[in-house]
C-alpha cells in the first residue's frame, strides 16, 4: 500500500511540473513578425502575409492563381 502512495505522489508531482511548464511556455511572447497587406494582382482581393514570406511564391486563396508576395515595406 505504501508503494501505491509513493507512485501517486510522484505522478502528482510530475503532473504539477508538466502543468507549470505548459504555463511558462504559453506565457512567452512570440517574436514579433511584421504582417503586410497587398492586393492579389489577378482578382484584387486584399491579402495579408507575414514578413518572412516576402519574395516567395504563393497562391491566392480566392482565385487560386500563383503570385509572389511583395517585399515587406521598410519602416
Amino acid at each position: 500500500m505504501v508503494s501505491l502512495l509513493w507512485i501517486l505522489l510522484v505522478a502528482g508531482a510530475l503532473a504539477l511540473i508538466a502543468g507549470g511548464a505548459v504555463l511558462v511556455l504559453r506565457a512567452r511572447r512570440p517574436e514579433e513578425e511584421p504582417v503586410c497587406n497587398f492586393k492579389c494582382p489577378h482578382c484584387g482581393r486584399k491579402l495579408r502575409y507575414r514578413g518572412n514570406k516576402a519574395g516567395k511564391a504563393g497562391i491566392c486563396p480566392l482565385c487560386r492563381k500563383a503570385l509572389t508576395y511583395p517585399a515587406a515595406p521598410e519602416k
